[in-house]
C-alpha cells in the first residue's frame, strides 16, 4: 500500500462554501456550529478595516488598535504576538488551532472577510480530518 500525501487546501477551498455571518450572535439556520460568537462592540473597529494578512495593530488610527481601559484611561495593547487580531488569507492554508481559537483576541483567528473569529464549524473543517473518530 502506497502512502499518498495530499496537498494542503486553502481556506477558500475548505470553508469558502459556508455562509457569511455579519451580525454578532448570528447562527446559520442550517448549522448551529456555524455562528458569529459575540464580542465587545467597540472591538469591531479594530478589525473592520484591515485586509487579509493585516493585524489590528497595523491600523494607522491609534483608536482602532486593540486596547483596554485602565483607571478610566485607554491603554493600547502591545503587539507581543505577531499573529493576534490578524485577518487570515483566503489563498493560504488555515491556521493551527491555539488554546481558544473562537476568540477574536486569540492568535490567527480573524475570518478572511467577516468581522469575526472563525466559527466552530470552520475550525472543524480546517483542522479535523473527515476520518477522525470521536469515539467508537
Amino acid at each position: 500500500m502506497k502512502n499518498t500525501i495530499e496537498e494542503p487546501k486553502t481556506l477558500i477551498e475548505v470553508i469558502g462554501i459556508l455562509s457569511s455571518l455579519n451580525e454578532m450572535g448570528e447562527i446559520d439556520p442550517s448549522d448551529i456550529y456555524h455562528h458569529f460568537k459575540p464580542y465587545r462592540e467597540d472591538m469591531r473597529a479594530w478589525i473592520h478595516d484591515i485586509s487579509e494578512g493585516e493585524s489590528a495593530f497595523d491600523n494607522e488610527d491609534i483608536n482602532k488598535r486593540p486596547y483596554k481601559i485602565v483607571d478610566g484611561e485607554i491603554v493600547v495593547h502591545n503587539n507581543k504576538h505577531g499573529d493576534k487580531y490578524t485577518r487570515q488569507c483566503w489563498d493560504k492554508v488555515g491556521p493551527c488551532v491555539h488554546t481558544y481559537m473562537a476568540n477574536l483576541a486569540s492568535q490567527n483567528t480573524v475570518h478572511p472577510v467577516d468581522d469575526r473569529a472563525f466559527s466552530i464549524r470552520e475550525l472543524l473543517l480546517m483542522n479535523i480530518p473527515n476520518n477522525f473518530k470521536w469515539s467508537e
